[in-house]
């Protein structure tokens, strides 16, 4: 249904009429293209408000309306339509990228967190919800996604240091969890992936933690992933020395053939604690 804009619309009579139409409309749009629905991710902490993206959108929708006539609702409604397609093209612009761009990173330095019991009935499991991985983003016809370069990727995915200095910062920021869950979208041209980093810290009978990594939709990541964490130490890992891209838990298993303790033995040395002998399974 058409706002009091339409009835104001029948009523222009002079220039004082058609100036107080006009921003009644421009508030109605700024206020309709707060929605969420026409965000990115359609999520409300990536709604946009900045007047370099609205104002214009907003000029764009009301470029042909014709102010000496009443206002129909069908135009009314076109005119919604014209600014939410104007205001997303903005997004799309260096822009609008940009804009978005800080936006995904405050979220990303803000991660939802949820506590639970452990499904194990072992202490408390935190899961931290980051959204989306920050990072330049691009735009194409289907809309923004991550360029996937910068300092915290290597050919097109996240490094394994920025990711093992992640969970490193959840355990110090969760001393008491005994498991953690990171969870990350990961938007990338065509694709919309993520990551899942579970950390399940060690215990005395144990003496070592795991980090799990697993992916959906990422391509050049095949997992799952494991690899241990001694003593809350993840030094190897943020340090560049082992990779939390190994599945390490493959050295649990019993070799079939000399081929396989040849396999096993090269995994073992890209394993962090799995050399000392006393730490083997």
């Amino acid at each position: 249904m058409a706002s009091a804009s339409i009835s104001m619309a029948a009523a222009l009579t002079s220039s004082e009429a058609t100036a107080a139409l006009r921003a009644e409309l421009r508030a109605e749009l700024r206020t309709h293209l707060k929605s969420p629905e026409f965000s990115l991710d359609r999520k409300p902490e990536f709604v946009v408000t900045d007047p370099a993206i609205v104002e214009p959108a907003i000029d764009q929708a009301l470029k042909y309306l014709d102010w000496a006539k009443a206002l129909t609702t069908n135009e009314y409604d076109d005119i919604k339509r014209r600014a939410v397609s104007a205001y997303k093209s903005g997004l799309a612009t260096p822009v609008g990228l940009r804009i978005l761009e800080g936006l995904v990173a405050e979220r990303f330095a803000h991660p939802h967190i949820t506590r639970e019991a452990n499904p194990d009935g072992q202490g408390a499991s935190v899961t931290l919800d980051f959204g989306r991985m920050p990072g330049t983003l691009r735009a194409d016809f289907f809309g923004p996604y991550l360029a996937a370069d910068g300092p915290e990727f290597d050919r097109g995915l996240p490094t394994s240091v920025f990711l093992a200095s992640m969970v490193a910062n959840a355990a110090s920021t969760h001393p008491a969890a005994a498991r953690l869950v990171l969870n990350i979208a990961l938007p990338l041209h065509r694709r919309n992936g993520s990551l899942t980093l579970t950390y399940v810290r060690g215990t005395p009978v144990s003496g070592y933690g795991n980090i799990g990594v697993r992916a959906q939709r990422v391509a050049g990541l095949a997992g799952p992933y494991a690899t241990r964490v001694l003593d809350d130490d993840f030094s190897p890992y943020t340090s560049g020395r082992f990779s939390i891209y190994e599945n390490c838990a493959e050295l649990a298993w019993r070799p079939q053939s000399s081929a396989m303790v040849e396999r096993l033995h090269a995994l073992a040395r890209k394993c962090s604690g799995y050399n000392d002998p006393g730490r083997l399974p």
